[in-house]
């Protein structure tokens, strides 16, 4: 996760981004640096103990190299934003170089000054930054007025997107011009956990699919499940960086496989020998009932002796990908889009 200056993580609304927050100041503190924590909408100390039911040790910290800012405590005295910026600026000023100030829910700030609220955050981090620290802040995209939005989402030099989708919690972020984007599990304890993401691909004998996954990895392996007439192949390989579990189906009987997997599953990939005309309807079928399910899915070609255009229109699926995928070829176009959330 790239950070320089600022980061804001902003969380879709139901997601936990406090773990996160935490996660960030354990490493940071681990590293024997200071930090300044302003927790705005309940108790420092419960943001403490929450913390701890993660895992993250963050009391052992405390009036050490970590040090409290109660927000919510002058926030219910009628404090302002005045006053809670002179306490931030007076402790960054004596914490000074690689310092690092964290808000866990600007949300709440938003909420009783608006505008406002903004302004002075965005006054802070440049304060903070001016004085060799970082800042990080935690935000729950709220129906707020589009201006509001666009000011916070320019303020930060990186931003970090929290999100679901078929109940899986993923991340992204901006990399090298492009998002990236990572599964994730928050657990107590264990706190945030990356995942690795799941892809099946689905295929009639001959259509192309155990060729496939050997073909993106030396230790795939191919396992009858509860008979000779129900086998499961399985790959675990690389893809940019990040490390992806590939799993096989039939096209005669690919639902256990899916039921098993369930939520985990990212993305589906059917594969089609388009020289069998006769198999596109059961093909069209397997398309249709897994994208009843919500998951992405892309079509193999394998072995088209005419144009991929004319396969389309055999097949019948305009609205999903068909990529050529015979001898190695479009991986990369394929694995983007079973991976885009």
């Amino acid at each position: 996760m790239p950070f320089s200056d600022s980061m804001l993580l902003w969380a879709s609304p139901g997601l936990e981004s406090e773990p996160f927050i935490m996660e960030l100041l354990e490493t940071h503190l681990k590293k024997g640096l200071k930090a300044v924590l302003c927790v705005t909408d309940k108790p420092s100390q419960a943001f403490i103990e929450q913390a701890e039911n993660y895992g993250y040790k963050l009391s052992k910290h405390l009036g050490k190299s970590l040090f409290l800012i109660n927000f919510y405590e002058k926030l219910i005295n009628n404090e302002g934003l005045e006053s809670l910026k002179r306490l931030v600026k007076k402790k960054i000023k004596v914490l000074g170089n690689d310092s690092l100030v964290c808000f866990n829910n600007i949300s709440t700030l938003i909420n009783l000054f608006g505008f406002k609220a903004v302004s002075e955050l965005i006054f802070l981090k440049k304060f903070v930054n001016e004085q060799g620290g970082r800042f990080i802040c935690s935000f729950t995209e709220w129906p707020y007025t589009s201006d509001l939005l666009i000011k916070l989402r320019k303020s930060f030099d990186n931003r970090v997107y929290l999100n679901t989708v078929n109940e899986q919690k993923y991340y992204s972020f901006k990399k090298n011009g492009s998002f990236t984007h990572l599964l994730f599990d928050v657990n107590k304890p264990g706190g945030v956990t990356s995942l690795k993401p799941r892809l099946v691909v689905i295929g009639p004998k001959g259509s192309g699919k155990t060729s496939f996954i050997k073909a993106l990895s030396d230790c795939s392996a191919s396992i009858d499940y509860l008979s000779n007439d129900f086998g499961i192949d399985h790959a675990e390989f690389k893809y940019k960086d990040r490390v992806i579990d590939l799993f096989g189906a039939p096209g005669d009987d690919y639902e256990p496989v899916i039921e098993l997997l369930g939520s985990s599953v990212s993305g589906v990939l059917v594969m089609i020998d388009s020289s069998r005309p006769e198999t596109f309807s059961k093909a069209r079928r397997i398309v249709e009932s897994v994208r009843e399910r919500g998951f992405n899915v892309v079509v193999g070609l394998n072995r088209v002796k005419t144009g991929v255009n004319d396969v389309k229109k055999k097949v019948g699926l305009n609205s999903v990908p068909l990529i050529v995928s015979e001898k190695g070829s479009n991986h990369d176009e394929i694995f983007s889009k079973l991976l885009s959330y």
